[in-house]
């Protein structure tokens, strides 16, 4: 693999992701759902963890950091149910991760397309 490059035109994927770890930290308080124990570790945590894995890609200082994000957002789709806040009496905890969960797994992987031009070359149709 080529090595783990960030340029102006790359950068911006993980500064976004930074910016939706940000939101995740402080979506509980904003949303209202700060009560439901669950969510707010969940958020409190995935949002602290996105924010670094989004300021290393966007800086180039760890190649997996795209990948992590990829996982995180994985992660933020399943939670609501994994963790039991998936019902209907937690309706914003639940689609606030499943839609912030799909942005940030969104931009993972496109910073990783990116920054590993050989990983886009065995992609059929990129």
């Amino acid at each position: 693999m080529e090595p783990h490059r960030s340029t102006p035109a790359t950068a911006w994927t993980g500064w976004s992701n930074v910016a939706l770890g940000a939101w995740l930290v402080i979506s509980p308080a904003v949303l209202g759902y700060g009560a439901v124990r669950a969510a707010l570790w969940n958020d409190l945590l995935l949002g602290t963890l996105v924010i670094i894995a989004g300021r290393a890609a966007a800086s180039g200082e760890a190649p997996a950091a795209s990948w992590a994000n990829v996982l995180f957002g994985l992660w933020l789709i399943a939670s609501p149910f994994v963790l039991g806040y998936g019902s209907t009496h937690h309706p914003a905890a639940a689609g606030n991760n499943i839609v912030f969960g799909l942005a940030i797994a969104g931009l993972g992987v496109l910073s990783a397309l990116f920054y590993y031009p050989a990983a886009r070359r065995r992609m059929p149709g990129v």
